[in-house]
């Protein structure tokens, strides 16, 4: 025969988890710093070490390089001298042609002059004749580049002078220049135009008078 129940109610199965704490984490372990030592040549990264080791063909294309910038340089120095040196010649002959030109312009001037001369006295209009193409020839040799050639009592010189006649002077001696007709013209060391001259023969000996007879 059974007994009376208890209404207590039994307990129902225990949670063993329920009552447990949390275990603590633990923190990550801390990596020690690897120290690295210094790189060997040998461990060095390989363009490093083509750097180091630069081919003898790039060694020689980097020579060859500076040594033809080189020579660029001193082309272009070289060109900046000539080109100074241009201008200043260039600047020099302007101020040459200006000069002779002043003297031309007074020698025309003086000819206007005597072209409207009236005057009895040959003489005295031939020395103004005279005066005023020593002017000119002045006027023209102030230019730097300009040398006049011929002038009466110098040498026969062929090189310069063309001899249009041969005159017998019993005071000149042979190939003297005894008049000229036109003036020769040299520019720049140049010959431009021969001066053509009338020349002496001297004076005749007298085998050769009593050839002639």
């Amino acid at each position: 025969m059974n007994g009376p129940r208890s209404s207590t109610p039994s307990p129902g199965p225990i949670d063993s988890h329920r009552n447990e704490e949390p275990m603590p984490k633990k923190p990550a372990p801390r990596r020690k710093p690897v120290r690295r030592r210094p790189q060997s040549p040998v461990e060095r990264p390989a363009a490093a070490a083509e750097a180091v080791e630069q081919p003898a063909s790039l060694r020689g294309a980097l020579a060859q390089n500076l040594a033809d910038n080189a020579r660029l340089m001193r082309e272009l120095e070289s060109q900046r001298a000539q080109t100074e040196s241009l201008a200043k010649e260039l600047n020099r002959l302007d101020m040459d042609l200006s000069r002779s030109a002043r003297g031309v312009l007074e020698a025309a001037d003086a000819l206007e002059r005597l072209h409207g001369a009236e005057t009895d006295d040959v003489e005295a209009y031939r020395a103004s004749v005279r005066r005023t193409a020593d002017e000119l020839s002045k006027a023209l040799g102030r230019h730097s580049g300009i040398e006049l050639i011929g002038r009466p009592g110098e040498l026969f010189d062929p090189s310069v002078h063309r001899a249009i006649e041969a005159r017998e002077d019993a005071e000149a001696p042979a190939d003297t220049v005894l008049a000229v007709v036109g003036r020769g013209l040299k520019y720049r060391g140049e010959l431009v135009q021969t001066a053509s001259v009338i020349v002496s023969t001297g004076q005749k000996t007298p085998s050769e008078e009593g050839a002639t007879e």
